[in-house]
């Protein structure tokens, strides 16, 4: 572990290098951390016999026309089936 006493006599430069040695490496870290994670993820969920899309439930699109946008009177009614539930 380096101690501030070891970091005192550097210079501004030397101590700006150093912290861009270090920033390099803690980004590549995390890279490494993010691909090993995705592999782990992706081997447990073979082990289930799911795939990658499965377990995030990303489905494919719909085959067919348009999907129908939903007008005022179609949300009333909706509503209206929730309160009559209820």
């Amino acid at each position: 572990m380096i101690t501030f006493d070891a970091l005192a006599p550097l210079t501004y430069a030397e101590l700006h290098d150093l912290k861009v040695m270090i920033d390099e490496r803690i980004r590549d870290m995390q890279q490494q951390g993010v691909v090993e994670l995705k592999a782990r993820f992706i081997e447990q969920a073979n082990a289930l016999g799911l795939t990658l899309d499965e377990v995030a439930g990303i489905t494919r699109p719909r085959r067919g026309g348009k999907r129908r946008q939903l007008s005022a009177d179609d949300v009333e009614a909706t509503a209206a089936d929730i309160d009559v539930q209820s």
